[in-house]
């Protein structure tokens, strides 16, 4: 089905993108840092709080996290909290302003042209497709880039 299709796209997507980066040869404050922003990723964290709570530089924290997740720490947490939204569309009917204050956006439009510029279309034909189960002109493409 084309539900389907999408999610397994979706989570395909994820992984080339290193969402679950190998931290295997990273130090042990980057995997606490890394556990704070799955844990806490739709409050409004900035760097420098998570490099004090592990205990470094947030330059450091920022040049490490790159080096081992392939990614800024702002591109994981958009992630992060793009999945979110997405599963809150599919699994819910909750209005677009609460999916995205949930997932940490600071307000409906930069939620949606955050998914958009990620997913090739706006959460409300995201959630259509979904719905309907009918294939649209306009399919999500997520981007390789964040």
């Amino acid at each position: 089905t084309l539900f389907r299709s999408l999610t397994l796209e979706m989570l395909a997507r994820t992984a080339r993108l290193g969402l679950k980066a190998q931290l295997s040869s990273a130090p042990r404050w980057l995997h606490d840092a890394r556990e704070i922003l799955d844990e806490q990723f739709s409050q409004q964290l900035s760097l420098s709080v998570v490099a004090a709570i592990v205990g470094v530089h947030p330059a450091h924290l920022a040049k490490m996290f790159r080096r081992h997740c392939q990614c800024t720490v702002g591109e994981y947490i958009r992630r992060l909290r793009l999945e979110r939204a997405a599963r809150e569309l599919i699994d819910s009917a909750k209005p677009l302003a609460e999916i995205a204050l949930t997932a940490g956006f600071y307000d409906q439009s930069h939620f949606t042209r955050e998914f958009k510029r990620h997913n090739g279309m706006t959460p409300t034909d995201f959630r259509k497709v979904i719905r309907t189960g009918k294939s649209s002109t306009k399919r999500p493409h997520f981007s390789k880039t964040s």
